[in-house]
């Protein structure tokens, strides 16, 4: 843990303001949700909440599906860095950032389909497309494939928006579940199995298996 050597006074209703800098530097914006942890020491930690952070094994299996599927890179990330790789090494892409422009675009609910500047930073690509998750209106996070050479196809856009709309659909499950509930701390996981959603070679997959169907004839 990194001291900031800033120190701020908690208000009459128990509020305390997170100085603009540290904001501007963790991405943190008005409305977005902190997770709050104490330990033995005394000490309270206030931790950036990513709802989508919490289907991060379930969307490990989704672009493991994705990236078997169209012989590319396929990621998923939250609103601030990469969460889940697949047909690339996780080391150099876990953790990353989507670049801002990219970003910008997602945020208005829009797929993006490029070719340069790189979607994510340090990693040079050919062709990318990168689909939103939304979430009541608001960026949750995203879906990316990444060409491994030359361009990619309206397919690997069909299936970057399928992909994301599928996360989207059961994030949003789960935020309405844990709303109801708000005192549990009710794990995904187990929220996932009561809906029989035991793997995405379930669900994922064969909507990976349609949509190329669909295309293919």
């Amino acid at each position: 843990m990194k001291a900031t050597g800033i120190v701020r006074r908690i208000d009459d209703l128990g509020r305390v303001v997170i100085p603009k800098e540290i904001r501007r530097t963790l991405r943190i914006r008005g409305g977005d949700a902190l997770e709050i942890f104490t330990d033995r020491d005394g000490e309270v930690i206030l931790k950036k909440y990513s709802p989508i952070a919490e289907l991060a094994d379930f969307a490990q299996e989704y672009v493991d599906s994705l990236a078997e599927s169209t012989g590319q890179v396929a990621l998923v990330a939250d609103r601030d860095e990469i969460i889940a790789v697949s047909g690339a090494p996780k080391k150099g892409l876990l953790g990353k950032k989507v670049s801002s422009g990219v970003q910008v675009a997602l945020e208005r609910g829009e797929t993006v389909t490029f070719d340069d500047p790189p979607a994510i930073e340090s990693f040079p690509s050919g062709g990318q497309v990168a689909a939103p998750v939304m979430q009541e209106g608001e960026l949750a996070g995203s879906v990316l494939i990444l060409a491994r050479d030359g361009k990619l196809s309206d397919l690997e856009k069909r299936l970057a928006e399928t992909a994301a709309n599928f996360l989207a659909k059961h994030l949003g499950q789960f935020v309405r579940t844990t709303e109801k509930m708000p005192q549990t701390g009710f794990p995904l996981r187990h929220f996932l199995l009561q809906k029989g959603i035991h793997s995405l070679d379930e669900k994922g997959k064969a909507l990976v298996r349609m949509r190329k169907e669909w295309f293919y004839g």
